[in-house]
């Protein structure tokens, strides 16, 4: 699944023939799994973290969240444009990779980590619970799943 996110988001006019591609193997041994995989692909997930965040907050049972949703004010102006947003209760995801917070720039990192703090501050100023995972926690998905319910029952007796 994270390599074809990763080929649809580098070439997205692929998607219009993977039903075809899929269809025309009909007979063979794998096919219905591969049907299933071509639906749930998504070039919108801009990581492997991504993809397969997706792939847990499916297993886990969540309501599918809009992916790389642009947030505004009430005003217009752009705000940020989370991994995922759950419109309904209003609860943004964000998978943290340690690229995003300057891992390969040595002196980077404190700059980055104030830039998201305050990226964060405005998702929250909006009225929106943020919740945040790891690479780790994607293979102990079950504590992220409790934070975003959490999160969903915060935002909800708003």
């Amino acid at each position: 699944m994270i390599t074809g996110d990763s080929a649809l988001r580098m070439h997205p006019d692929a998607a219009l023939s993977l039903p075809e591609t899929v269809a025309a193997g009909r007979a063979r041994q794998g096919i219905a799994k591969a049907r299933r995989a071509v639906e749930f692909l998504d070039g919108r997930s801009e990581s492997p973290g991504e993809s397969l965040s997706r792939l847990r907050i499916h297993t886990a049972g969540l309501p599918a969240p809009a992916f790389q949703q642009e947030l505004r004010t009430g005003s217009g102006v752009f705000v940020a444009r989370p991994d995922f947003f759950w419109k309904d209760p209003g609860v943004v995801g964000e998978f943290d990779g340690r690229g995003k917070y300057g891992a390969d720039a040595p002196g980077a990192t404190a700059e980055a980590i104030h830039r998201e703090k305050l990226r964060e501050d405005a998702i929250r100023s909006l009225g929106y619970e943020v919740v945040r995972w790891t690479w780790r926690e994607l293979f102990e998905f079950d504590a992220v799943r409790t934070r975003l319910d959490d999160a969903a029952a915060r935002a909800r007796r708003r």
